[in-house]
């Protein structure tokens, strides 16, 4: 999902450059370096829906949601190096899109500091839930009529870690329209109301008949905008800009991650500052579009081979490796290291 804008160390060749309806082969991937796996997994019934680290985590604490119909969703936390998540249900019944998450850390008066992690997550009714990764049976909800569903939520890239002023944006459907918004708030973690200070809105962005599927955050000189994935009668990725206007970065009816002419279903943005916007959907494989000097991004999409052609469904990056659901194995996230882009 995201990370700050810092410069990173070049990456190894691994892609398939997509331009228009044609595409030709590139160099061999990077191997996996962790495995963390579900041990709840209910196979053919659970899905990853979000994998979220948060900014400015020295823990590199990995999270995501999983959904499944038959029970309720559930928070799984882990390290790297953990070759197991730890399971947690979430309190209410909610039908969850997406999740994110801020680490927090803060020095109650004559006391030792206290961390934990707030959850904001992103429902299919249109609400935002907050939560405390420590007691997820306790969730508060938040809502605006101009969002009827929430599809995708993402932190702003900012250090926000002494928990004031925490925000992200959010993305859906106003019941006829695509939905672009944000939410904010503060928390305090030693009182008996955690949030307060809430505020969260949502407005019209793109016509009717167009699909919004995943936002991520986007940070450069200008300050933060949003860079969505939406569908119409085609595939396009899309960078709003300061001046409320917007830039399209890709727009094509060939899906990105497959090669093939189709519905790209996308599912997840995750911004490698410097390095380039990756994506993945809800079937099997990883793309991405190059980042050059300042804010621009290449229109041409590169399909990634190797380890991350695994990928399905959800994306995070924690500052080094990406890591993504792996579609040739239910239940198990991967992560590895990041490939360069031509």
């Amino acid at each position: 999902m995201k990370f700050t804008q810092l410069a990173w160390a070049s990456l190894v060749l691994a892609s398939i450059v997509l331009s228009g309806c044609s595409s030709s082969s590139g160099g061999g991937g990077s191997a996996t370096t962790y495995t963390i796996n579900d041990p709840n997994w209910n196979s053919g019934y659970s899905r990853f829906k979000s994998i979220t680290i948060p900014y400015f985590d020295n823990q590199a604490t990995i999270f995501a949601l999983v959904d499944d119909p038959s029970n309720p969703p559930r928070l799984l936390s882990a390290q790297r190096g953990d070759r197991t998540f730890q399971s947690s249900n979430i309190s209410n019944e909610a039908v969850y899109s997406d999740i994110t998450a801020f680490r927090v850390t803060q020095s109650p008066e004559g006391g030792s500091p206290v961390t934990d992690y707030v959850i904001l997550g992103c429902t299919a009714s249109g609400k935002v839930t907050a939560f405390l990764a420590s007691n997820p049976s306790v969730v508060r909800t938040y809502s605006t009529a101009n969002l009827t569903e929430c599809r995708s939520i993402t932190a702003f890239p900012t250090d926000n870690t002494n928990g004031n002023g925490l925000r992200a944006y959010i993305a859906g459907y106003n019941g006829t329209s695509a939905v672009q918004g944000s939410i904010s708030l503060s928390v305090y973690l030693t009182n008996s109301e955690p949030f307060s200070g809430v505020i969260m809105m949502a407005d019209e962005i793109l016509a009717s008949k167009v699909a919004m599927r995943a936002v991520t955050a986007f940070q450069d000189y200008n300050g933060i905008t949003p860079i969505y994935a939406v569908r119409s009668s085609n595939n396009q990725v899309i960078r709003a800009l300061p001046s409320n206007q917007t830039a399209g970065l890709y727009s094509s009816t060939i899906n990105p991650m497959s090669g093939v002419d189709e519905n790209a279903f996308f599912s997840d943005l995750v911004i490698v500052p410097d390095q380039a916007l990756f994506m993945v959907g809800q079937g099997q494989g990883l793309a991405a579009l190059s980042q050059g000097l300042g804010s621009s991004f290449s229109t041409t999409a590169v399909r990634i081979t190797g380890e991350g052609s695994q990928c399905t469904d959800a994306l995070a990056w924690d500052g080094s490796q990406l890591w993504c659901h792996d579609a040739t194995s239910e239940g198990r996230v991967i992560s590895f290291e990041l490939p360069s882009i031509d």
